[in-house]
């Protein structure tokens, strides 16, 4: 069964199993800026704003505006120690794991997509 839900202005469909705090990290992921966000903070378990910028073909404004986004949306945090360290949320952290496989087929559908 599927769910629909509205989240920053896009429908998302989520399988009905799905926990609703998850929802919003699962929507990122398919994002493709904050998806390039998310796995270079994965990556590297913290990283700065100048370390997600890096080979970022993006303006540090709207790295920025992705950063707050996912903050706000609670799919990453600032450290506590280290202010100006991003690190993703065990919330999102156990969505991607648990759902990596669905969001791997979507990664593949998009590669397949470009050799159409």
């Amino acid at each position: 069964h599927i769910s629909a839900k509205e989240i920053r202005g896009y429908r998302r469909f989520f399988p009905t199993n799905v926990p609703d705090d998850m929802h919003k990290a699962l929507a990122a992921a398919n994002h493709e800026t904050q998806h390039t966000i998310l796995r270079k903070i994965l990556r590297q378990r913290k990283a700065t704003h100048s370390d997600i910028s890096e080979q970022m073909e993006k303006s540090d404004s709207t790295i920025s505006y992705h950063l707050r986004l996912l903050k706000e949306d609670r799919v990453i945090h600032k450290d506590k120690n280290q202010s100006s360290c991003y690190s993703v949320t065990h919330t999102a952290k156990n969505a991607f794991s648990n759902y990596a496989e669905e969001l791997l087929a979507n990664t593949t559908d998009e590669f397949i997509k470009l050799w159409d």
